[in-house]
């Protein structure tokens, strides 16, 4: 009989912390970082990544642009 208590009280945590992560996802979005880029280097980085994506590789593009690594690969 503990036992079937012990799985209960286990899948009632979890929901709680589940409830949890949805509203602290809703109202504590993490912090974006400043965009720098105009939309014309936005488009400038994109056709260089696309025109020769071994030379213009992530790292050589964050260092040419004011972006970091992580900003030029979700654009």
């Amino acid at each position: 009989m503990r036992v079937l208590y012990d799985c209960c009280s286990e899948e009632i945590k979890m929901k709680d912390m589940k409830q949890l992560k949805i509203v602290g996802n809703k109202y504590f979005k993490p912090e974006k970082g400043l965009n720098l880029l105009t939309w014309s280097e936005k488009e400038q980085i994109q056709y260089l990544n696309n025109s020769d994506d071994t030379t213009w590789t992530v790292e050589k593009l964050a260092q040419c642009f004011p972006a970091s690594e992580t900003t030029i690969k979700v654009g």
